[in-house]
């Protein structure tokens, strides 16, 4: 009997270690990320100036209609080169081909939707074969990316 006390005290030890240690962590302020989606998502080639235009619809999913903010940005990749060609909007850091600095992405407030327009230029003559939306959270957290093909001009 006093076998079975003393472990259920280790037991007991235990849990409260635990429950200390994830008080302790930071829980984050908004479990629930928004709720955004991108329709529409196009990318036309501009054969004449060169480059591709890109447009969608930001859509805020949530039924409540409060209004959504972040920052998103786009990434035209040729990955099949032996080195990888990117280009971005807005221009930042990239790591293999992923933005690395979301605040520095083109802000948006979408309540209900938004249209989002971009032109990428052709430049040096780059030929890219997809394009990446990427979309986060005011707080830097990716909620978001839709790929398309660009389409040869």
């Amino acid at each position: 009997m006093a076998e079975r006390v003393k472990w259920l005290e280790g037991q007991i030890a235990m849990v409260e270690q635990k429950l200390k240690k994830l008080s302790q962590e930071k829980t984050p302020l908004n479990p629930n990320p928004p709720s955004l989606a991108i329709e529409e998502l196009k990318v036309s080639p501009r054969p004449k100036r060169g480059g591709f235009s890109v447009s969608f619809r930001l859509i805020n999913q949530n039924p409540q209609e409060s209004m959504v903010s972040g920052t998103l940005a786009m990434v035209a990749k040729n990955e099949t080169q032996r080195i990888p060609v990117y280009q971005v909007l807005p221009e930042m850091l990239l790591d293999k081909g992923i933005p690395r600095q979301p605040e520095k992405g083109s802000e948006f407030q979408v309540k209900r939707q938004k249209f989002v327009e971009a032109l990428f230029d052709g430049s040096a003559g780059k030929v890219f074969g997809t394009l990446t939306v990427y979309v986060y959270s005011s707080d830097g957290k990716l909620i978001l990316q839709k790929t398309a093909a660009i389409p040869e001009s």
